[in-house]
């Protein structure tokens, strides 16, 4: 089929990328030095949650996980008014602005998360994804590389990443973070339209058409396709600018990276 992948790039773009992966949730279990922020004696419930920044944690942690933001932001705030280095705290009151879709606010929670919890990959990797959804792709570069540094098989982390190259024209760069995902995701139609124009971009004319003849067959007679080849078909002689705002670009079904993120003086967690 006398196609080129390079027809696609400006062209259609603009439709959603939709992602097959959502991000994990961290899972943990909570621990709590013994005596820290103690209730001195108060055995009622009521008095012990007041004054025990870890049962407020908790507390704090079931209604996130109900979805009671509300309850879980009080509850939080209050942990932090008992231990202002409370990281898991900010964290999850960055995750409860990012469920919000305060962007702007959810990064300045989760900068100074990460400031406290600097080796907590969750945090970075919910900063790249708030970066990538303010638009600033560039900026989630950063925070993206380091998470796949520290965890080379997170597909969240490479996937986004590559996106972000992608959106900034580090094509070279996009491709090299992309292709080892071929095993996992073949079979995901934007993945490999993105990829594929990654490597046109780049000057790998190899990869190019195995991605474009893997396009082909994992498309099919779908109405995602022809729209596709349509919009290539009828504008192949002029390119435009590649869009850039996250409403013309955006990865849809991504969720914060856990309900609850760790804290190294409270928490432990085993994996996401």
């Amino acid at each position: 089929m006398p196609m080129c992948a390079r027809f696609f790039v400006y062209e259609a773009i603009a439709i959603t990328l939709a992602a097959i992966l959502s991000l994990g949730e961290l899972t943990h279990a909570l621990e709590y030095p013994a005596g820290a922020g103690g209730h001195s004696g108060q055995h009622p419930a009521a008095a012990s949650q007041r004054r025990d920044p870890q049962a407020l944690f908790a507390k704090g942690q079931t209604a996130l996980q109900n979805g009671d933001l509300d309850t879980a932001e009080a509850a939080f705030r209050r942990v932090i008014a008992m231990d202002p280095r409370a990281g898991a705290a900010y964290s999850n009151l960055g995750v409860i602005a990012m469920r919000r879709k305060e962007w702007d606010h959810a990064i300045l929670l989760l900068h100074k998360a990460e400031k406290l919890e600097p080796k907590m990959t969750g945090i970075r990797l919910n900063i790249g994804l708030v970066e990538y959804r303010r638009g600033n792709y560039a900026a989630a570069i950063a925070p993206l590389s380091s998470v796949l540094r520290d965890q080379p098989d997170s597909q969240q982390a490479r996937y986004l990443l590559g996106l972000c190259h992608f959106l900034t024209e580090h094509y070279a760069e996009a491709v090299s973070v992309l292709e080892p995902l071929w095993p996992s995701m073949s079979s995901d139609f934007m993945y490999l339209y993105v990829l594929g124009n990654a490597a046109h971009s780049a000057g790998q004319t190899n990869l190019d058409e195995k991605a474009l003849h893997r396009l082909v067959e994992v498309g099919g007679d779908t109405a995602q396709f022809h729209l596709i080849m349509g919009k290539a078909y009828l504008n192949r002689e002029e390119r435009g600018p590649i869009p850039t705002s996250p409403s013309s670009i955006s990865i849809s079904e991504w969720r914060p990276c856990g309900r609850t993120m760790t804290n190294a003086r409270w928490q432990s967690f085993s994996k996401i």
